[in-house]
């Protein structure tokens, strides 16, 4: 390829990594790291694994539903020295990569099924590429494949010629297109000059430019990367709903989601393609018309199964939830009427009017690319964004033809906040009566205590009404920051870069905008970001008596004129979990601005009605009340542990299983254990698994 063909991307590439968005210098630090503490021959090889794969750096170790280090550590610990065999296979050379690669994730996967078959290895070519990385670094690249993707849709310097999924050819061609890179990359003089004097090599060295390579790689298919949906791997038959079941469908609303404040505001959802009305086209004619207007023979099947699963298989009543790239899910709402054409509007003329519930950031990996995509056909996936995101497809009093900016929410009272809470009307009124004063608080507990709920909970009450435009929930972590909180330069898809508001900045806007109703911003696992980072100058502008215009001032992207300020009516939540090793410190600047509130396991009288009412007999709650007991005086008093570690209720709060008949009440009581319980307890006792185990044996037994 001629240097032209990258030579754009390369110059946004020297841009960006000059400009504070950029944030990969953690993976030349886990090199160094790895080189410096690994042995293959130490004498405790799961204590020298886990300082040679440094934990703090969660985005090559982990990520949401991504667990290969701590994996590899549960089986290092079970299986020492066939996973040391495993590491000596895969680092010797004489062997070729493919058969290494190979050979290291089918024994895993074996391992894996001798300690817990219930769970998987984690152990994929993106992680076994890293310990190959980490081990050669001048001879392999880190992989991950939407990243191979994303570069190749995005530069069209590479056309990828492997199968996907499971074929180690496609690990092999994403080296060789890495080497190709490379070679282009050596080309500019201006770009190795600036890497070779700058603080990254001065942490490792990289003298393959192996590790420029792939950053510049990452950069361009994450960073910079527009979303367009050419993959061709999904079925061809759409999807079959279930009779009497709402259907989950996630959405694109638009090119990085530049449309779903004009979604969410007017109260509807859309697709764009320039066709006419789709109802009156069958999926074949719909195939025919795209492959004609795009002047292709490709059979188009993503784009065919969007238009007719969008117009001929969503219902009224199914649940859409929108997505902005491959990595946040931005809300979710409910179909409240058939599919019709606008004909008036020049794009996203197909359309569906929705009731949006909530909006808000949820982070994830890997979510796919498609412009819709049926997930009810994945019910755990499903299980889990219900559970993150608080969906619900209740009914509505809404008008489906009113924009939901005009529509009257539902009353929500404090008795109904009671009636599904786990707490004192003493304990909520103080709640209540300190974020009315102090506009910050924090719910913090052990898992299971329903932190977020009680949240979502207490701001509706004190909204009056079940109106979630005017709560917004966002999700901290590692890797989150200021410009995704308040504002920030960001790539813009014309190129170049400019001023982005972020999520905080939009809602305090909404809510100075309509100053007579409150507004309530949810933070989850406020604790997981860098706080201070986060916030900024906001740390000043949070304090109850520095809110309204009086106190506006310049933030660090604002023009000299835009002032900000944030209005007396918005009150922060964040709830905050006591038992996740991997927390950092509050920073106290921030913890004296919020009050703080204890959540406690309530295994009482409330649960055992909810329980009985939900079709389990007295037996069987008796038993869960009695072991979790057990198990988190055990958890309480172990001094690694202690009250922030116990179990919640929560865990066995929802019993529709088996009211429903689905279950029987000891599978429904024996999956939570399995599922949920176990390897949270197995986390808990990494270092003594024996106990894990015992405690577990132990909730299962009658």
């Amino acid at each position: 390829m001629s240097i032209k063909n990258l030579q754009p991307f390369i110059d946004q590439y020297k841009a960006f990594v000059k400009s504070p968005e950029y944030g990969e210098t953690y993976k030349w630090e886990v090199f160094r790291n790895f080189q410096e503490n690994w042995d293959l021959e130490a004498p405790d090889f799961r204590n020298m694994l886990e300082k040679a794969i440094n934990h703090r750096e969660i985005n090559l170790w982990q990520s949401m539903n991504y667990f290969p280090r701590k994996m590899i550590l549960i089986l290092a610990q079970k299986f020492p020295e066939e996973v040391r065999s495993m590491f000596r296979a895969l680092y010797d050379e004489s062997i070729e990569p493919g058969g290494r690669v190979a050979a290291f994730r089918n024994e895993a996967d074996r391992l894996q099924a001798l300690y817990d078959p219930t769970l998987q290895s984690y152990q994929d070519y993106r992680a076994i590429l890293l310990y190959l990385c980490l081990m050669y670094p001048e001879q392999y690249f880190l992989y991950k494949s939407s990243m191979f993707k994303g570069f190749c849709q995005k530069t069209g310097f590479w056309e990828i010629k492997a199968k996907r999924g499971k074929d180690p050819a496609l690990i092999l061609e994403y080296q060789e297109m890495c080497k190709a890179v490379r070679k282009i990359l050596e080309e500019d003089a201006d770009l190795l000059d600036t890497y070779r004097n700058g603080d990254r090599t001065k942490i490792f060295e990289d003298r393959a430019l192996t590790l420029l390579t792939q950053d510049f790689i990452y950069v361009i298919s994450k960073e910079i990367v527009e979303e367009k949906d050419t993959s061709e791997e999904e079925e061809d038959e759409p999807y079959q709903p279930i009779k009497g079941q709402p259907t989950y469908w996630l959405l694109a609303p638009g090119e990085q989601a530049n449309q779903w404040e004009d979604f969410y505001q007017n109260g509807y959802c859309a697709i764009d393609f320039d066709l006419s009305d789709l109802s009156r086209l069958d999926k074949e004619e719909i195939r025919s018309l795209l492959q004609t207007l795009n002047e292709t023979e490709s059979n188009k099947r993503n784009d065919t199964m969007a238009c007719f699963e969008f117009a001929h298989v969503m219902q009224e009543g199914d649940i859409v939830i929108p997505k902005r790239g491959t990595t946040h899910y931005l809300g979710w709402g409910i179909v409240r009427t058939p599919y019709y054409f606008e004909a008036n509007e020049k794009k996203y003329s197909h359309r569906r009017r929705v009731e949006w519930m909530k909006k808000g950031e949820w982070p994830d990996i890997n979510i796919v690319t498609k412009t819709l995509t049926s997930i009810s056909k994945y019910p755990d996936y499903v299980k889990r964004l219900v559970g993150m995101m608080g969906i619900t497809s209740s009914p509505s009093t809404h008008d489906p033809s009113d924009s939901v900016v005009h529509t009257q929410a539902r009353p929500y009272t404090k008795q109904d906040a009671l009636r599904e809470l786990f707490m004192s009307e003493a304990e909520f009124d103080r709640i209540v009566r300190v974020l009315s004063h102090k506009k910050n608080i924090v719910l913090q507990g052990p898992p299971g205590v329903g932190k977020t709920f009680a949240a979502s909970r207490i701001a509706k009450a004190m909204l009056g009404a079940e109106d979630d435009r005017r709560i917004t929930t966002v999700q901290f972590h590692q890797s989150y920051s200021y410009e995704d909180f308040i504002q920030g330069i960001r790539p813009s898809l014309s190129g170049g870069f400019s001023v982005r508001k972020g999520l905080f900045f939009e809602f305090c806007e909404r809510a100075q905008r309509d100053p007579q109703h409150p507004y309530f911003f949810i933070i989850d696992e406020i604790n997981r970001g860098n706080l201070s980072k986060i916030f900024g100058e906001l740390m000043l502008l949070i304090e109850h008596d520095k809110r309204g215009k009086k106190h506006q001032m310049l933030l660090t992207y604002s023009e000299p004129d835009a002032f900000f300020y944030i209005p007396e009516n918005v009150h922060i939540i964040g709830a905050m979990n006591t038992a996740d090793r991997s927390l950092a410190m509050v920073d106290y600047a921030l913890r004296r601005r919020f009050a703080f509130f204890d959540l406690t396991p309530s295994f009482g009288e409330k649960l055992r009605e909810s329980l009985l009412e939900q079709g389990l007999d007295e037996t069987l709650i008796e038993q869960i009340f009695r072991k979790l007991g057990t198990l988190n005086k055990e958890i309480e008093e172990d001094r690694d542990l202690g009250a922030g570690f116990r179990i919640g209720h929560s865990y066995f709060c929802n019993a529709r299983s088996v009211k429903e008949g689905l279950q029987t009440p000891r599978e429904w009581y024996m999956d939570i254990i399995d599922l949920e319980i176990a390897p949270q307890l197995r986390e808990y006792w990494f270092d003594k698994i024996d106990q894990a185990d015992k405690m577990a044996e132990f909730l299962r037994s009658k």
